[in-house]
């Protein structure tokens, strides 16, 4: 299970929430836009209907029986001058003479204007400002003072439209209409509270579901980590075994390989002609390999002398003297070599054996390649001088990445590398142990098919 497969889950998972919501909030507005515009036009419908109503009945009033002369009132309605409440009778004030409401007609007026219904919707005209609700007259008296025919807006707790009449021969006048928004959106609203239910249901659900899934991450990468740790422990231990084991090898094989390698020296110098007839230059070769190999896997280093060493000119002579083995492999070799590099504290011969372990690896990746490419970098940074050694080979598989350094692993025919004193499954391990002597550090990159890049640093004094 890999770690990025829980980013992708709770970004796809965040993704589709948002945009959930988005659309929830877009529909919401939008229906609420689309039944506000219902209720404006029902309500200018039911205006009309209202006011035609009223003009049918203001004609009959308004006749010259319903007439009061000479009279006046002391202040007058702002909100609507054409009709007043004086002593318990209904006035309607046409240009500057007063009719009164005969008493048959005054209910039907004043049922007309302040009808209060259980359906929450309300009628009225501007007759008594104290029977309109004051936060609809303080917002009304805005559109009253534009003076615009008809219009609609809404306040806290109202859906307010209202429509003016003008007739010849009868006065002008504004009737208005307001409604309870809590029962004009409370279907509206059920529905949402259910939509809203539904999501916290679903956003519960998904939660849930991403938490247990963490939690069975984590469970995982917790029993991984501790199999890689137990799995780094045996590797260990392995390793340790085999180091003690061959340094008891070493020590019983190195001591008889020492006297034999001097007497065969003392030999060489007293009977020189002995060398071509029994080819003692090739004994004697053979057992100073078998003798560094052997002082590698007692980990200790082939010399306690150290110098301080121009990498990139050490690279260009080693190189330098491989040319010959390039040119029969058929490999290209290129050096970039870095800028500003301090000098190397290092024993040489360790250097070289850590180059050209990793040179002969590099040769060997690409026995089947049909590009044939090395590349040597050198570069100084954050006080490390590093080696890189990259090839253009068939690449290292995940299944032995882990176990490249370990000693006596190999993947090479022993009987092919054996004559080239490789494939022993020692040369990783002794670069490692090597490059560890001397407080640095080795890591590589690898693609199936496409190379590797081994990458060396070592502190800079």
């Amino acid at each position: 299970m890999k770690k990025e497969y829980l980013f992708y889950i709770i970004t796809i998972a965040t993704v589709i929430l948002l945009l959930e919501v988005s659309f929830s909030f877009i529909l919401y507005n939008n229906v609420k836009k689309d039944i506000k515009q219902d209720c404006f036009v029902n309500s200018q419908n039911s205006l009309k209907n209202m006011i035609s109503l009223l003009n049918s009945n203001l004609f009959s009033i308004l006749k010259e029986e319903n007439l009061f002369k000479d009279f006046k009132f002391e202040k007058e309605n702002r909100y609507n001058p054409n009709f007043y409440i004086f002593e318990n009778n209904l006035f309607i004030k046409n240009g500057e003479k007063f009719y009164k409401v005969p008493e048959e007609s005054k209910n039907i007026f004043l049922n007309i204007f302040y009808e209060k219904r259980d359906d929450g919707r309300y009628f009225s005209i501007f007759i008594d400002q104290n029977q309109i609700p004051d936060e609809v007259k303080k917002e009304f008296e805005k559109y009253y003072i534009l003076n615009s025919s008809y219009g609609f807006f809404e306040t806290k707790n109202f859906l307010v439209s209202y429509k003016k009449s003008k007739y010849k021969n009868l006065p002008e006048y504004t009737m208005i209409f307001w409604e309870d928004k809590n029962l004009e959106f409370k279907y509206f609203n059920d529905i949402l509270f259910l939509f809203v239910s539904i999501h916290i249901l679903v956003l519960v659900f998904i939660a849930t579901f991403i938490s247990f899934y963490i939690n069975a991450f984590y469970t995982v990468i917790k029993d991984e980590e501790e199999a890689k740790k137990n799995l780094e422990l045996l590797r260990i231990n392995r390793t340790l075994t085999i180091e003690k084991f061959s340094e008891a090898i070493v020590h019983n094989i190195n001591n008889p390989l020492t006297t034999v390698y001097g007497y065969l020296q003392i030999l060489v110098k007293k009977r020189p002609e002995l060398v071509r007839q029994f080819k003692l230059d090739k004994v004697i070769e053979n057992i100073e390999f078998v003798s560094n190999q052997l002082k590698l896997l007692l980990n200790k280093k082939t010399t306690n002398i150290e110098e301080y060493i121009d990498l990139n000119e050490f690279v260009k002579n080693e190189l330098k003297f491989l040319s010959q083995t390039f040119r029969s492999e058929n490999i290209s070799v290129s050096f970039y070599e870095g800028g500003g590099l301090p000098r190397l504290k290092i024993n040489k011969n360790d250097l070289k054996m850590v180059f050209d372990n990793i040179i002969d690896n590099a040769i060997d990746a690409l026995q089947n390649s049909s590009i044939k490419n090395i590349m040597v970098r050198t570069y100084f940074k954050n006080h490390k001088i590093f080696l890189e050694i990259e090839d253009t080979g068939e690449g290292i598989s995940d299944e032995i990445k882990e176990k490249i350094f370990d000693l006596y692993f190999t993947t090479k025919d022993y009987q092919t590398y054996f004559k080239k004193g490789s494939g022993t499954g020692i040369g990783l391990y002794s670069v490692k142990k090597i490059v560890n002597l001397y407080n640095g550090e080795i890591t590589f990159s690898t693609i199936l098919s496409k190379g590797t890049t081994f990458i060396i640093s070592f502190p800079a004094d």
